[in-house]
């Protein structure tokens, strides 16, 4: 083919930079290490040198808030929203009994760097399980190992407090769903008040799943602490069997059995 040539007065047009493809994500239930790692990779990438600034939701492509009608993300907006705040209670009722008036936050202190990172990650992995898609963890910044275990205010410790600062009357009950907030996440989303409305409904439903990976995530934690025995879904335990079997069906309390297996 002959090379191209130059047409005077014609700039020529940038070539947009390749999209960069991540590579595949390892499977959770068989190498969570590997998984685990693969996210804080990503995150790294994404929220490290994160800048402010670039185009608003409303002027990137539609095909993604597009894909539904208002009447569906009404209704799914509506049922995940009564569903979060369900957790949301139960995550506020164990944190209450824990830190509020037990010694959790004491118990978690003592613990060595080491055993917070098999805590936290256990954590995730059951977080994961538990919300409706585990990459939704790409919308947590908060969801990192060394940030959940280290002396920031992005830790475990101070999540679960914001959390219980939602309870007005200091008990598990609440009137209304709350959303962690974070200003990566509030800048990545923002829009005008002109924005479709279609737009809108899709940046909240994208909220309230992020937040579910969040609060699953405390829970999880917390089910830890307790050692409460994890019950995975089919396909956890098909692809996890030699770890579900020891639990499976357990009548008796096992504290060995209710530990973190490690992955």
């Amino acid at each position: 083919m002959p090379p191209r040539t130059h047409v005077p007065g014609r700039k020529s047009q940038p070539r947009r930079p390749a999209r960069r493809q991540p590579p595949p994500r390892p499977d959770r239930h068989t190498d969570r290490v590997g998984w685990n790692m693969w996210f804080e990779t990503e995150l790294a990438l994404k929220y490290d040198s994160f800048k402010y600034g670039g185009p608003r939701i409303e002027d990137l492509p539609a095909a993604q808030w597009k894909c539904h009608t208002i009447q569906f993300q009404n209704l799914e907006i509506a049922g995940r929203t009564e569903e979060l705040m369900k957790t949301e209670s139960d995550v506020i009722e164990l944190a209450l009994k824990d830190i509020r008036f037990g010694s959790f936050e004491k118990h978690w202190g003592a613990l060595s760097v080491e055993r917070k990172r098999e805590f936290a990650l256990e954590a995730l992995y059951r977080g994961s399980c538990a919300c409706p898609a585990d990459n939704l963890r790409l919308l947590c910044p908060e969801l990192r190992i060394e940030g959940l275990i280290g002396d920031g205010e992005y830790n475990f410790i101070n999540l679960l407090k914001r959390l219980m600062a939602h309870s007005p009357t200091g008990t598990r009950y609440i009137h209304d769903v709350f959303l962690f907030e974070h200003p990566y996440v509030s800048h990545e989303f923002r829009y005008s008040p002109m924005a479709p409305d279609l737009l809108k409904a899709w940046v909240r439903s994208n909220i309230l799943y992020r937040n579910f990976c969040i609060v699953d995530t405390l829970l999880g934690l917390l089910d830890i602490y307790h050692r409460r025995p994890f019950i995975p879904t089919t396909e956890c335990q098909k692809k996890d069997w030699a770890k579900h079997k020891m639990l499976c069906g357990k009548q008796d309390f096992d504290p060995q059995c209710a530990n973190p297996i490690p992955a």
